[in-house]
């Protein structure tokens, strides 16, 4: 059987690419009647969208919204929210360098079955059963470095370390962290229907403040109206000493083209999702030529709800959804390293990244992904035949890209994903992914015509067991 492809599946290929927006007013630029809201002076003033900035290896079905904030001793943030009706949510916490964190064992992240109601139920609670009323969260970001915080007290849930213990230099001062929302797959990808939590600020014998949503398109002439503006901006649009490409392709001890491994990780890469693992492989371009991608895919909730409502998590039987969200996306490798962006069908635009829901796979969990083009584009490659098609870019037609296959929150029992990788060579990826390694090949067009995938790839490699 052939998953559905076809209609609003297709066209969410044609509409979303991960870029820049930033909203509202902030506190260093605010008006004089407004000097006791505190730093940043609105709450989600930046928001990732497919229709500014195009930076850092982006998906283009998800949607982040940032606060910047300013530590002060004491200082607690409260978020207060309700569920968003989505595949995959997660709160995460930065420090100044844009990285994750942990203190005294408690993480700077939370994602979507971690976080507790504090009425109804969680609707990514693996717990069967209902509740009329309305599942609401509150979360709590405050100091854990002070003895006793954390260990034989127990920390509360829904509690995040409000900054690292030992911030060190970065492209923003010290005591400067971020608090980021990360939303995949709402219905219709309407993300303007997502809700935002209210951000309230608390400070030792001072009021509580909550911050007012941020409510306008200024926000980037505010940010660049101070000096710290500037360097947030830059940081958020990965701008701040942006990482040097980690391997050249084809130079000695770097990956082959068209052979997947996984990429290093560390702090190359600002504000990295820490449920994510990722394989890559590197190609260059050509006129005329087709890139082929064949692999067995894992299982997810592509189909549970639309693809696009909380699914329950964790689950324990391995036979299904065996990763919350898997996506396969074409990025030009080279700074800001964007998502493609090419020209569509009637005047539109084409997107390099295709979701699980948007991938024809076969009743053997394989699917097959063609790039290449547009205007190369095989005439078979479609979802009737069973097969996705990504572009190539045309605006950096000679530049190497890096097509990358992303695993998003793994069960614990798949273990042939790529965060089971031990290094970060082909080998390391061919021993993780077993038989889930993908297999390429590049093909002219007439041959994929021809033959098909068959024809392109040839004889598959043996897996690594």
């Amino acid at each position: 059987m052939i998953r559905p492809y076809g209609g609003l599946a297709s066209a969410r290929m044609a509409l979303r690419a991960a870029g820049i927006t930033v909203l509202g007013a902030v506190g260093w630029a605010i008006p004089a009647a407004a000097a006791t809201t505190p730093f940043p002076g609105c709450s989600w003033p930046v928001e990732s969208t497919p229709t500014s900035a195009n930076v850092l290896y982006p998906d283009s079905n998800s949607t982040y919204w940032t606060t910047p904030y300013r530590v002060k001793p004491g200082m607690r943030i409260i978020l207060r929210g309700t569920y968003p009706t989505a595949r995959y949510f997660s709160i995460q916490a930065y420090d100044n360098n844009a990285q994750p964190y942990s203190v005294r064992g408690v993480s700077s992240s939370l994602t979507d079955y971690q976080i507790t109601p504090t009425t109804g139920r969680n609707p990514w609670s693996a717990r069967p059963g209902s509740s009329a009323r309305t599942p609401r969260y509150s979360i709590t970001l405050r100091s854990l470095r002070s003895p006793g915080s954390v260990g034989s007290t127990p920390t509360p849930g829904n509690t995040l370390p409000i900054a690292a213990a030992r911030p060190t230099s970065g492209a923003v001062p010290k005591d400067i962290g971020f608090l980021m929302i990360r939303v995949y797959l709402p219905p219709e990808l309407n993300f303007s229907a997502v809700p935002l939590p209210s951000f309230t600020i608390t400070m030792p014998g001072s009021k509580a403040v909550t911050l007012p949503r941020c409510g306008s398109r200024e926000g980037a002439k505010k940010l660049g109206s101070s000096a710290l503006g500037v360097k947030i901006l830059t940081l958020l649009k990965g701008k701040a000493t942006p990482p040097p490409a980690p391997c050249p392709p084809g130079a000695s001890g770097c990956p082959p083209n068209l052979q997947f491994f996984v990429p290093a990780s560390g702090g190359d890469i600002p504000f990295p999702n820490t449920t994510s693992g990722y394989a890559a492989a590197f190609f260059t371009p050509q006129s005329g030529k087709v890139v082929v991608i064949q692999a067995k895919v894992p299982t997810s909730p592509f189909a549970y709800n639309g693809g696009e409502s909380p699914a329950p998590w964790p689950r324990d039987d391995i036979a299904r959804w065996q990763v919350r969200y898997w996506s396969l996306c074409n990025y030009v490798y080279a700074k800001p390293f964007p998502v493609v962006v090419a020209p569509g069908p009637n005047g539109g635009t084409v997107y390099g990244c295709a979701a699980d829901l948007q991938v024809p796979t076969t009743a053997e969990g394989t699917a097959t992904v063609v790039l290449s083009f547009p205007a190369d584009r095989p005439s078979t490659a479609t979802a009737a035949n069973g097969i996705a098609w990504l572009p190539m870019s045309t605006s950096n037609p000679t530049t190497v890209e890096q097509v990358s296959l992303r695993n998003m929150l793994v069960n614990k029992r798949f273990t042939n994903s790529p965060r089971a990788a031990s290094g970060t060579s082909v080998a390391d990826a061919q021993q993780a992914l077993g038989a889930y390694y993908p297999h390429t090949a590049m093909c002219d067009v007439s041959t994929f015509e021809t033959g098909g995938a068959a024809a392109c790839l040839g004889t598959p490699p043996t897996p690594v067991p």
